[in-house]
């Protein structure tokens, strides 16, 4: 009777462990807070202002899927939404009117695509590139970069949280501005903040 119980626990552990082990699947939802850095000037031809942008702070939704492709390495992608808080100076040319400044936004839409790197018990690394798309100021399709380093636990259920402070950096535009031919490559946002996430793995 004693073998019988000792062969069933023995079962029970290792099937447990071969589950948790065979959990690639991960699917998430992501919240991120920060500072944004953003120095972009435009002239508007149709008026004769200068518009000068100043980045504060900003807040992304994310929804984040992972494959683990090895031991400690996964695959990562999916699809976020970053709304960056902007101060907007107006100055008119010519004219005797001073600079006004309004508050203004930025979105941005992307697709992250990278490697996130397992290390000690609970800790990661991760980083990567993003296609993004920002219909607004003139602005269409940009490619960014990201990383980060944090922290995961994962309960036996397979839910997971975890909190990794990011930055990130974005090429506003990789074909130069609507209705121009300059490249925009030197108009850049940059991202730092914290991320909090909770998921399920499976």
């Amino acid at each position: 009777m004693k073998g019988v119980s000792l062969l069933i626990i023995l079962s029970f552990v290792i099937g447990f462990v071969y589950g948790q082990e065979n959990k690639k699947h991960y699917i998430g939802g992501h919240f991120s807070y920060g500072r944004a850095n953003i120095d972009i000037e435009k002239f508007e031809i149709n008026q004769p202002v200068y518009k000068d942008y100043k980045a504060k702070n900003y807040y992304t939704f994310s929804i984040d899927y992972a494959y683990r492709i090895s031991k400690n390495t996964e695959f990562i992608t999916g699809l976020s939404a970053s709304l960056i808080k902007l101060d907007l100076t107006n100055t008119y040319s010519g004219s005797d009117r001073g600079p006004f400044t309004y508050d203004d936004s930025f979105g941005i839409f992307s697709i992250p695509i990278g490697l996130k790197y397992y290390f000690g018990k609970y800790f990661f690394a991760n980083g990567g590139l993003s296609i993004n798309y920002h219909p607004s100021k003139g602005y269409t399709w940009g490619l960014g970069g990201f990383a980060g380093l944090g922290a995961l636990y994962t309960f036996k259920s397979g839910l997971s949280l975890s909190l990794a402070p990011e930055i990130k950096m974005h090429m506003v535009s990789i074909g130069g501005k609507e209705n121009s031919t300059m490249s925009a490559f030197n108009d850049k946002i940059l991202q730092l903040g914290f991320n909090i996430g909770i998921g399920y793995r499976f």
